[in-house]
């Protein structure tokens, strides 16, 4: 098994996307985590990814990625993997703050992690993906839809602040003012997947 650090973050998509595209749903994060960084890449003093892809007989069998001080996002990381990525992360990367991904995938790199730093495993939070099979438009609601305008940023960015803190319990760090972002034009990678 060989594992790969990646530098180039168009080559690893590319190389990645087939892996992860063949379950969108399973791979969600992955896939929007990657897209995001493509579109909007780290400046100045930001991290930059981390970007790992595993290989069996030339083969890509596994990847994972992480955007510090983010946690590892370990879905297309299978549990007999997870180890051959723990020796090359820890020696990069040893302040790592936790993985996210399925449960069994999240739980198999814990478990390695922790057996091979010596750090403790815990649970921050359990989440689970919903599908929607069917829309039924509310009825009897006050109002009509209509398009933001700037008047409307404080009371976004509200909104988002309120929903990171009920879909995270607080874990995530607070939103950045919806005002600094639309001054700045642009919008940080953990700002659009609400700070994952």
């Amino acid at each position: 098994m060989n594992v790969r650090l990646h530098h180039d973050l168009a080559e690893f998509t590319a190389l990645t996307r087939p892996l992860l595209a063949a379950d969108p749903v399973r791979h969600s994060i992955a896939l929007t985590v990657l897209a995001l960084l493509l579109r909007v890449p780290p400046e100045g003093d930001e991290p930059a990814p981390v970007l790992l892809s595993v290989h069996r007989d030339g083969v890509l069998a596994a990847a994972a990625l992480c955007t510090p001080p983010r946690e590892a996002l370990v879905s297309a990381l299978p549990a007999h993997c997870a180890g051959a990525v723990i020796e090359v992360l820890a020696a990069t990367h040893p302040h790592l703050s936790g993985a996210g991904g399925p449960r069994n995938e999240a739980e198999a790199f814990a478990r390695c992690w922790s057996a091979y730093t010596g750090a403790s495993v815990h649970q921050r939070i359990a989440q689970r993906v919903f599908a929607l099979h069917r829309l039924t438009p509310p009825v009897g609601v006050p109002g009509a839809a209509r398009r933001a305008g700037a008047t409307d940023l404080e009371l976004l960015a509200q909104w988002r602040q309120d929903f990171a803190d009920e879909a995270t319990g607080g874990l995530r760090p607070r939103v950045r003012p919806a005002t600094d972002q639309a001054q700045s034009g642009r919008r940080r990678c953990g700002d659009a997947v609400g700070d994952r």
